[in-house]
């Protein structure tokens, strides 16, 4: 396929709804120009394409800092946060960085991810459940995609179901732009629950995310405002979608590949190599940007000191000198996990990246076994982003497999 698209599209969110076309045109760039300079109604940019440099970048974060800001900007940001200035993780680096981002690292290890598996597996069983009692027809973003995650966002955090329809409202405009008219009350009643959250969870704490984001020490003194309010966030917004577009995006890959899906669901050994496949093809994360702390080069095209990097992850995910016939979607395909779908390698790599593989590998399994069929049922929608996305809107047809016979 040919692109008419230029790099400045990247900057423009209606066009991450032609995602083939701009598939494509990020192939043309990795073969003739890896690393071109990018202008255009934003704060210019050099596009970055190849996975190589996408790694070496990210592998030097001194000389590739997040600060003044690693997303898309229309105008310039300040050089330096002010005391009071949101600060979210992915913005900070060094020590700064590493210092917060430990708040929550630990309690991402292996032990808490088995753990936390048995909520998890029951947690995917209803969403199944929902799913089918929706059908036979229903929208399987609606259903399935954009409540599980959500729900197991909750469970780490410690809070009960009945604060779900709350959170679920607040998600909705950022995810999958719903509701927009009552996002900023949405947001605000969230914030609240937050801080009723923290003094509950110094005065007892319980070994849940939200003790350990209340009671997180920086140099030594516990986060206050607005590190807290952008801890839980970040938990309950970004931790969410970039699992809830993956699966999304996967079911509809699986949909146009129904070979692949059969081949799952004869085979579950193989879902989570099928997982990796899905977020290297997915890439539910279009970019990060870095800014260069002094002049170097990127394959040879000099970047001075102050201009930014834009990481394309999509692009990286393609690239062919890593991935074999890299725009096929194949569920057995080997290297499918050095993709770089969770902000790649280095210091700033995901922290929650282990529990989105487990939801998706639960799910994928539940969803499988307990139907016997699924067929598209629509055209389905994609929600345009320069930053985060990918499919918001997917009519499904679902068939439940036929319960093993009592003896």
């Amino acid at each position: 396929m040919t692109s008419t698209m230029t790099p400045s599209a990247l900057a423009d969110d209606s066009c991450w709804t032609r995602a083939d076309e701009m598939f494509a045109m990020l192939a043309e760039y990795r073969r003739k120009e890896p690393v071109v300079w990018v202008e255009g109604d934003f704060l210019p940019f050099w596009l970055v394409t190849r996975h190589a440099d996408i790694t070496a970048i990210e592998s030097r974060p001194a000389l590739f800092t997040n600060r003044p800001g690693p997303i898309l900007e229309y105008a310039e940001p300040p050089a330096e946060t002010a005391e009071g200035d949101l600060c979210p993780l992915p913005h900070r680096d060094g020590e700064d960085h590493r210092a917060h981002r430990a708040i929550a690292q630990g309690w991402f290890k292996y032990k808490n991810m088995r753990d936390l598996e048995p909520r998890a597996a029951e947690l995917a069983r209803q969403s199944v459940d929902e799913l089918l009692a929706q059908g036979p027809e229903c929208d399987f973003v609606d259903a399935v995609a954009a409540r599980f995650p959500l729900r197991m966002i909750l469970s780490i955090l410690g809070l009960p179901d009945e604060d779900y329809p709350q959170m679920y409202r607040a998600t909705q405009t950022m995810a999958w732009d719903k509701e927009p008219e009552e996002a900023w009350d949405n947001w605000q009643d969230c914030l609240a629950l937050f801080g009723r959250v923290t003094a509950d969870r110094r005065a007892r704490p319980n070994g849940d995310m939200s003790s350990a984001i209340a009671n997180g020490r920086v140099g030594g003194r516990l986060l206050e405002e607005p590190d807290l309010t952008t801890y839980y966030m970040l938990i309950a917004d970004a931790g969410y979608e970039t699992t809830a577009f993956a699966i999304a995006t996967g079911m509809y890959e699986l949909l146009r590949n129904p070979d692949q899906l059969e081949l799952l669901r004869r085979e579950p050994e193989r879902i989570p190599n099928a997982v990796e496949e899905i977020l290297r093809w997915s890439s539910p994360v279009r970019h990060f940007l870095r800014t260069a702390q002094e002049d170097t080069e990127v394959s040879g095209v000099r970047i001075r000191k102050g201009e930014r990097v834009m990481l394309s992850y999509p692009s990286a995910n393609r690239d062919e000198e890593v991935f074999a016939d890299s725009e096929r979607f194949d569920v057995t395909r080997e290297d499918a996990g050095r993709h770089l779908s969770f902000g790649g390698h280095g210091p700033h790599h995901c922290i929650g990246a282990p529990l989105s593989r487990m939801e998706m590998r639960l799910f994928f399994t539940e969803l499988l076994k307990r139907t016997e069929a699924i067929e598209a049922a629509g055209e389905p929608e994609f929600k345009g982003s320069a930053f985060l996305g990918g499919v918001k809107s997917l009519p499904v047809r679902v068939t439940a497999a036929a319960e093993p016979a009592r003896t």
